[in-house]
């Protein structure tokens, strides 16, 4: 049987690293595929590796079909929920996924919403009368109703607040390498949110212009860096973001 690969979906899963591919393909080869793979439309929804694996050494298959999934965007949030369930993942992973699945959650809401109005406009109801604000996209939340989504995301991602938190404020004033570092693994939430504090800081600094004239004295107290990263004993670095002398 032939299926068909969808790249928005296959881009939704963290991808598997060289070792767990070669250790999926020699389990495989030994075992045979013992786990269904996941079809709709027969579109590939779980077991995308499986499959390629399988097909490449002729290694027989079964599929079980998810018809009850009406749309594309249902199909997405259920791939996100899949891989909660069934994966061990980093944190950067499961912050990810979180917060892309709170996302198309808002999207959904926002159609569903459209459908709505689309039927109270028909039945020459206006728009007003339903519109409800708390099925707005997150970006168009006040902060209240933006900090509950970001508590829902790190209950989903099992994770504290303050990581939800960094890694919104990645999303949004990030660049695309401080992006792609966390999301391939390469740099940790806390590390390139730090980062980016540094820089807003520092371009603040920048601005703020010196008082003219003249000083017998000029006290300056800065964030020093003591050495002391001491995570979880009162170290320095686990209250705030401390500068070289450099910087100071």
């Amino acid at each position: 049987m032939e299926l068909i690969f969808n790249n928005e979906f296959c881009n939704l899963i963290p991808p598997l690293s060289p070792e767990e591919l070669s250790s999926l393909e020699a389990s495989l080869k030994h075992e045979g595929c013992r786990d269904s793979l996941v079809v709709w439309n027969n579109t590939i929804i779980d077991g995308h590796h499986r499959y390629a694996i399988c097909t490449k050494h002729g290694i027989s298959f079964n599929i079980v079909e998810k018809p009850e999934l009406e749309t594309e965007l249902d199909v997405k949030l259920w791939m996100i929920n899949n891989q909660f369930s069934r994966r061990n993942l980093p944190t950067e992973t499961r912050v990810a996924l979180a917060y892309r699945f709170k996302e198309l959650e808002a999207q959904k809401a926002k159609e569903r919403q459209l459908v709505n109005l689309k039927q109270f406009s028909e039945k020459e109801e206006t728009a007003e009368t339903s519109y409800s604000t708390d099925r707005l996209p997150v970006t168009l939340r006040d902060n209240t109703e933006n900090n509950k989504t970001l508590e829902v995301i790190a209950q989903k991602a099992g994770v504290g607040y303050s990581t939800a938190f960094q890694y919104d404020a990645i999303q949004r004033k990030g660049t695309d390498e401080q992006k792609a570092e966390v999301a391939e693994g390469k740099s940790s939430i806390k590390k390139v949110y730090t980062q980016i504090q540094k820089a807003e800081r520092l371009e603040k600094n920048k601005v703020a212009a010196w008082p003219k004239g003249k000083y017998r004295v000029i006290y300056a107290d800065p964030p020093w860096q003591y050495g002391d990263e001491r995570s979880g004993f009162g170290g320095a670095t686990d209250h705030y973001n401390t500068m070289t002398m450099e910087e100071a």
